[in-house]
C-alpha cells in the first residue's frame, strides 16, 4: 500500500473513525459523503460524531490507543480475519459472499458472526437484492483450475436477465492505421441453459453472417454488451462523426 492510500482507505478502525471525523470537521463533507468515503453509516457516523463532540467537553478523546491483542470483546473474529471481512466488504461484497469466500480458503465463522463484526464496525446494509438478479463474486471454476483458488476471487457469476441489447466491438488496426467497429442488436432469451460462470443466452439475426464478418476482418473475441437497443445512433455517432469503419449488422 502507498503512502496515500494508507490515508484514503484507512483499514484500522480507530484510524477510520478518526479520517471520517477529520473529513468533517476540517474537510467540510457531510456526515452522509463523509460515511460514503469511509465506508460507514450515516446514522452509525451522526452518533460517532455525537460522542466526539461529548469527549471535547470531558476531555480531549484519543484515538489511538493501543489496541489489545488477541479477539476483542464480544468479538467472534481473530484481528486479521476480522480485517479481511472488513476488506470485502469495501467492495460491497454480502454476508453469505464474504463467508463463502472465507469457507474455500479454511476459514471458519459463522453467518452470524460476520454480521455482527460488520455492523460494530459501523457498515450499513446493502441493497436488498433479488434471486434473479443475485450476481455473487465467487470462484470461477476454470480459472481456478488452472491458477488456483486463492487468485480467482472477484469474477461476477450470475445469469444476464432477458432483454433487448445491443453490441458494439471497437478495435485499432495498427497494420491499415484506422479504427474499425462491428455493431448490431439482438435479444438475450429465457432459454434452458444449464452451465456457470457469467452467461446468458443471445438471440442475433444472421448470426452466421455476423460471425463469418467477424472472422474475415480479424476481430477478437470479446464484444461489450448494454441492455438497450441503440445501435443506429451509436452508428451515426462512430461512422458520421469519429469517421472510424462501422459494420452495421442487421
Amino acid at each position: 500500500m502507498d503512502t496515500k492510500q494508507f490515508f484514503l482507505n484507512p483499514e484500522q478502525t480507530h484510524q477510520r473513525h478518526y479520517e471520517a471525523l477529520r473529513a468533517i470537521h476540517l474537510d467540510n463533507l457531510t456526515i452522509k459523503q463523509a460515511a460514503q468515503r469511509f465506508h460507514f453509516s450515516a446514522a452509525y457516523l451522526k452518533k460517532l460524531n455525537a460522542q466526539f463532540r461529548q469527549d471535547l467537553i470531558q476531555g480531549a478523546p484519543n484515538f489511538f490507543v493501543s489496541m489489545p491483542q488477541g479477539r476483542p470483546p464480544g468479538s467472534a473474529a481473530p484481528p486479521q480475519l476480522a480485517q479481511e471481512i472488513i476488506a470485502m466488504r469495501k467492495y460491497n461484497r454480502s454476508v453469505p459472499d464474504i463467508h463463502s469466500a472465507l469457507a474455500a480458503k479454511g476459514e471458519k465463522i459463522s453467518l452470524t458472526a460476520i454480521d455482527r463484526l460488520l455492523k460494530q464496525e459501523g457498515f450499513a446494509p446493502l441493497p436488498r437484492r433479488t434471486r434473479q438478479e443475485r450476481a455473487h463474486a465467487a470462484l470461477p471454476a476454470i480459472i481456478a483450475g488452472t491458477a488456483g483458488k486463492e487468485t480467482t476471487f472477484g469474477t461476477v457469476v450470475g445469469r444476464v436477465k432477458s432483454e433487448p441489447f445491443t453490441y458494439c466491438r471497437v478495435s485499432t488496426d495498427d497494420f491499415n492505421g484506422m479504427i474499425s467497429v462491428y455493431l448490431g442488436e439482438g435479444e438475450l432469451t429465457n432459454d434452458p441453459l444449464d452451465t456457470f460462470g457469467g452467461y446468458g443466452v443471445a438471440k442475433i439475426p444472421n448470426l452466421q453472417g455476423l460471425l463469418k464478418y467477424i472472422c474475415e476482418n480479424g476481430f477478437e473475441h470479446h464484444t461489450a454488451v448494454n441492455l438497450s437497443q441503440v445501435a443506429r445512433p451509436v452508428d451515426e455517432a462512430l461512422g458520421k462523426y469519429m469517421e472510424w469503419d462501422v459494420y452495421h449488422h442487421r
